[in-house]
């Protein structure tokens, strides 16, 4: 970039507070993503639900029933992800080349010719990281046998690497489904010019890739703790002789109260990262400068 990064992050808030209708996107899908919560509490209450309360967890029934709801949920949500990820991508786009007002509804079906490509973009990213990362564990597993444990210990600093090869992985995800709205590329083509952007420009996009997903990352973790506060009651309700479903009415009335807040606020988080990232991808591909947005829009 020719000019300081902190100019793209400000636009990107800019647009993010002018046209809140983008927070929805997020505050829908982190609603759906709430959903998996009941299946991560099943195994817990699990032996409230049986006559048999130690066995029931173990048994085979049970476990498929768990793994088949996990999987369909899964299923469920990803096409969900992608209709979003397009939808926001185009706000954004629609926002930066200065139109007053984005309708929900026509974001969504403005993202319906681009669902498919970037639905096999997710899944190529998706499926290519999977691989690496049981390339990976499976390296380290025949390594520590054949050197009897020793080698586990000896690898367990690579494992560190992990974590900027998933960051690259996530920034060339965000730039590739930018390039496929954007500039109306195929998976492959659109793939390669994520790379290629973060590649030639690593310097500006590391900057600001640190400080929207380390700084939203933060905010967010901070912003979850009331949430966690009504699953540390738990232990108190379901560790006692006689279940205690005061403590866990309480803590029910708590969770309804604030999932809502967090998931808007998440909405407005996913907004502006994606804001960043598209907007990222412009003054990357283009070499334009940015126009500001009306006075208004911060106001």
């Amino acid at each position: 970039m020719n000019s300081d990064f902190g100019e793209v992050l400000n636009y990107a808030w800019q647009i993010t507070w002018k046209h809140k209708v983008l927070w929805v996107y997020g505050f829908l899908q982190t609603m759906a993503s709430l959903l998996l919560l009941p299946l991560a509490v099943i195994p817990a209450f699990a032996p409230f639900m049986s006559d048999r309360p130690v066995g029931i967890v173990n048994e085979p029934w049970f476990f498929l029933i768990f793994i088949i709801g996990f999987l369909v949920f899964m299923l469920a949500i990803y096409p969900v992800s992608v209709v979003i990820n397009g939808a926001l991508t185009i706000g954004v786009l629609r926002a930066e080349r200065g139109e007053e007002k984005l309708a929900f509804m026509d974001l969504i079906r403005e993202s319906f010719p681009f669902f498919w490509r970037l639905l096999g973009l997710m899944l190529l990213f998706t499926v290519g990281i999977m691989l690496v990362m049981f390339a990976f564990s499976a390296l380290q597993t025949i390594f520590s046998v054949v050197t009897l444990g020793i080698g586990s210990i000896c690898l367990a600093p690579l494992s560190l690497l992990t974590y900027p090869l998933l960051f690259v992985w996530y920034v060339c995800m965000e730039q590739s489904m930018a390039a496929i709205v954007a500039d109306n590329m195929n998976v492959l083509d659109a793939a390669k010019q994520g790379w290629q952007v973060f590649r030639e420009n690593m310097g500006a996009v590391v900057a600001i890739g640190l400080v929207l997903y380390l700084g939203v990352s933060l905010i967010g973790g901070i912003a979850m703790i009331p949430m966690m506060v009504p699953f540390f009651a738990l232990p108190f309700a379901i560790g006692v002789d006689e279940f205690n479903r005061t403590i866990l009415l309480v803590a029910g009335i708590c969770a309804a109260i604030y999932l809502p807040l967090f998931a808007i606020f998440q909405g407005a988080m996913m907004a502006l990262m994606k804001s960043g990232w598209v907007l990222t991808y412009l003054r990357l591909t283009r070499n334009s400068k940015l126009q500001p947005l009306l006075q208004e829009a911060t106001s």
